[in-house]
């Protein structure tokens, strides 16, 4: 109810119809025209795309410091939102789509050089996991976030884009097998039961159900994985017997030499 909002009618007259009707629920009403109104939310989204994809930067940029403890650092000045280094590109049907929308709305897009460029790094970004053929690998989380049942544009959807002829497996304790496989077309496996199945276990989503898995099983069942990838840092202070990194930590990128190894 204290929340401002921003109204805009076609006429000054339906916005101040609007206005007395949304006055009922909200406290703050902002007039606007419809083109202000309608463009502000989008603009809104695209300013936050550019600090993620910042973020995802800065990880790159410097792969041996612990950028997502400097991330963690800067959210403590009072207007800079805490963010952390999505390494498979933004997810959800706002952020990752807003700049988009700008660009394609805008009468002179050619003037929105960064936008363009933020689009292009976060498309990106899930083709660092390109993987090797013949790696068996398990895939934590379909949903774009934790304990929300929303997979527009998730690190898995931007990864299965690029992973080609691999032995991929699902779980997310959100969706049922069906939608699993209907969503996907890989098949769904047992967490943790099954997680020995892999060469490579990537957590893809914050799901309490990961967050509070059994420690002693989740290391009995990975020890023989070439590595463990976190993207969530729900698994920060487990000590896997196999190589875990974790996305925007010191030594993240680690896991692309793992791979040469073979």
């Amino acid at each position: 109810k204290t929340l401002p909002r921003i109204v805009g009618g076609v006429t000054d007259s339906v916005t101040n119809d609007a206005i007395n009707i949304l006055s009922v629920v909200c406290d703050e009403l902002i007039p606007a025209t419809y083109q202000e109104s309608s463009i502000v939310k989008a603009y809104e989204n695209s300013y936050r795309h550019l600090t993620c994809v910042l973020a995802q930067e800065m990880a790159l940029a410097y792969p041996n410091i612990d950028i997502r403890r400097v991330l963690e650092l800067g959210g403590t000045k009072w207007n800079i939102e805490k963010i952390y280094a999505n390494a498979f590109g933004t997810g959800g049907y706002c952020i990752p789509l807003s700049s988009k929308y700008i660009l394609e709305g805008a009468e002179h897009p050619e003037a929105l050089t960064l936008l363009r460029a933020a689009v292009k790094r976060d498309d990106s970004m899930a083709g660092l996991f390109d993987f090797p053929e013949g790696n068996k690998i398990g895939c934590l989380g379909l949903a774009y976030m934790g304990n929300i049942k929303v997979h527009v544009l998730s690190p898995l959807v931007r990864l299965l884009r690029i992973l080609g002829e691999h032995s991929v497996q699902v779980n997310d304790p959100l969706y049922s097998v069906k939608e699993i496989e209907e969503i996907t077309g890989c098949p769904a496996f047992e967490f943790p039961e099954d997680l020995d199945k892999f060469d490579i276990v990537l957590l893809l989503a914050g799901h309490d159900e990961y967050k509070n898995a059994d420690e002693s099983e989740l290391v009995r069942k990975t020890e023989n994985c070439r590595f463990v990838f976190d993207n969530t840092g729900l698994w920060r202070d487990i000590k896997f017997k196999c190589p875990y990194y974790l996305s925007g930590q010191a030594g993240w990128m680690g896991f692309l030499r793992n791979l040469e190894q073979r």
